[in-house]
């Protein structure tokens, strides 16, 4: 059993080196979730899964999920009128 950082957006696994591989089995075995999930953190991705990986039979499990130090894409929209920026209004 193996405890992996996977990048969700690309299906890839943090290796012991710092790359990236399609293979779960040379992915970078972590001792815990939360010694995986402060690296992930750190990662250049957007979103990342923490999984439990078994060998003999090629299960994953998603143990854990964030994001990491990847800017987005596209600019934060905000989630609420309550959160946008007030408009001045401006009596004529």
């Amino acid at each position: 059993m193996r405890i992996l950082i996977e990048n969700a957006e690309e299906t890839e696994y943090l290796t012991a080196d710092g790359q990236w591989t399609k293979k779960p089995g040379e992915g970078a075995c972590f001792a815990s979730t939360g010694a995986a999930y402060a690296v992930a953190q750190k990662q250049p991705i957007r979103k990342f899964n923490i999984v439990q990986f078994f060998d003999l039979n090629g299960q994953f499990i998603n143990l854990d999920a964030g994001s990491g130090i990847a800017e987005e894409s596209r600019p934060a929209q905000p989630k609420s009128p309550l959160q946008a920026s007030p408009v001045a209004i401006v009596s004529q």
